[in-house]
């Protein structure tokens, strides 16, 4: 069973795209076909890195799976950042 995703919720993931350079043609916080392919393009890329990298545990990966693609690569190179602050 999925989440409900509200509105503003669409609205901050179209604007993390947007930013991250996957243009879901918008923010309108609507879930549409070009907010779908936009994801699809972000988890295409996000599987990119964890392939050329390699990937941590699925707690870590949940952390960087937040971060824009570029960053991940950093993170990916670096999991020591991934620590949370004492």
């Amino acid at each position: 069973m999925g989440a409900t995703l509200f509105k503003s919720d669409i609205l901050f993931l179209q604007r993390f795209l947007t930013c991250g350079g996957f243009d879901p043609k918008g923010m309108d916080g609507t879930w549409g076909l070009h907010t779908q392919r936009a994801v699809e393009k972000f988890e295409a890329a996000s599987a990119a890195v964890r392939a050329s990298l390699g990937s941590f545990d699925d707690r870590s990966e949940q952390h960087i799976l937040g971060l824009h693609v570029p960053v991940q690569r950093v993170a990916s190179l670096s999991p020591h950042l991934l620590v949370p602050c004492q």
